[in-house]
């Protein structure tokens, strides 16, 4: 999966979902490769069959995507900032 520059998804990775509007998310689970972050278990999200999972920091808790357009953008890699519990 890719951003929409061409850039490669990671997990860590810290993106805006609003076009530098500031609503900030950080990708947990790479669905398809079945990969997580350190405490979360993919086999949990593996019913999306493909996508990610986001910690979405605005409140909405999980955000699963398919796809990522122009208004998403990577700000960080292996982003290590505070995650909601």
């Amino acid at each position: 999966m890719q951003y929409a520059d061409g850039q490669e998804v990671r997990l860590g990775d810290l993106v805006d979902l609003s076009s530098g509007k500031g609503h900030t998310a950080q990708v947990l689970v790479l669905v398809c490769s079945g990969e997580a972050v350190a405490g979360i278990d993919a086999r949990e999200w593996d019913y999306f069959h493909d996508g990610v999972l986001l910690d979405d920091f605005s409140g909405a808790d999980r955000l699963h995507l398919t796809a990522f357009g122009d208004e998403h953008i990577l700000l960080a890699r292996n982003w290590t900032g505070p995650r909601k519990a």
